[in-house]
């Protein structure tokens, strides 16, 4: 089974591979050169015409499609995709349809099925607050404001690294130990809402790639009504994101029945225990 992945030590891009093999139970390779699956991530700039595109979708509103350059802002389509099964969201679906790209109406992140590969939750009731800075957030002097001002205010802060590499259980671990989670990073915000925790969407910069347009990608795809509000006291707290996770459960479940690489024992498996966590 072939993938494209970029790798490296954000949580989003490093675990794609353990991810995926987890669910599937069998051996993946990465090669681009044949025909391939791009998945995770905001990474449809590596598309080529051996790509297979299932649940990834853009870095921004004028991203490539192909070219592998996550900063242009050309809104060009340098490859055109073997296929394409599904995308993060309906804004990227839209960008599709305007390369004049055939897209059907499948939508998520693959990653809100973690729980299918690690389904260990905690309710929490105390004053705990998880602050997940995108990496290039992780120096923000608004990361600090927002920990003095929750301490000030008697919440216990924890600082989440995104970039934990493969020990995936270790950012979720510390996901569960809180009541809520405030991120600038995407993967911080669906891990926030897929664990059930109470989970606002704040920036920390203007450095992120692509500005909001992936977090509301991934809002659209799950019926999510978001309006962005600054605020680095607090008060963001009584800003969480409102989820239906009926949506949710029924959004991942119709990933699983639909990808072509799960044979169908292993689907029912997965979707048994992905209900259940929901």
């Amino acid at each position: 089974m072939n993938f494209n992945f970029i790798g490296g030590k954000n949580f989003g891009d490093a675990v794609n591979a353990l991810f995926w093999e987890e669910m599937i139970k069998k051996p993946l390779f990465v090669n681009p050169y044949e025909i391939h699956y791009i998945t995770t991530g905001s990474i449809m700039c590596l598309v080529n015409r051996k790509s297979i595109i299932f649940g990834t979708g853009f870095i921004s509103k004028d991203g490539d499609l192909g070219g592998g350059d996550f900063t242009s802002t050309q809104n060009r389509m340098v490859n055109r995709p073997f296929d394409v099964i599904a995308v993060r969201g309906p804004l990227s679906r839209q960008k599709l349809l305007d390369h004049d790209i055939e897209c059907p109406e499948n939508y998520g992140d693959p990653l809100i099925l973690m729980p299918c590969i690690y389904d260990k939750s905690c309710n929490v009731e105390d004053k705990k607050v998880g602050i997940i800075p995108h990496y290039i957030d992780k120096d923000s002097d608004k990361v600090k404001e927002l920990e003095k001002n929750l301490t000030d205010s008697g919440y216990e802060v924890s600082i989440i690294d995104i970039e934990i590499g493969h020990d995936y259980p270790k950012l979720i671990d510390e996901i569960n130990a809180c009541k809520y989670i405030i991120s600038s990073s995407l993967h911080g915000v669906i891990m926030g809402l897929v664990y059930k925790k109470h989970t606002c969407f704040l920036e920390f910069s203007n450095k992120v790639i692509g500005d909001r347009f992936k977090f509301f990608d991934f809002f659209k795809s799950i019926d999510i009504d978001f309006e962005y509000k600054e605020d680095y006291t607090s008060d963001i707290l009584n800003h969480t994101i409102t989820i239906d996770y009926s949506k949710l459960r029924d959004v991942g479940i119709n990933l699983i029945k639909i990808c072509p690489f799960i044979d169908r024992a292993r689907k029912n498996i997965l979707i048994d225990k992905y209900s259940s966590f929901y």
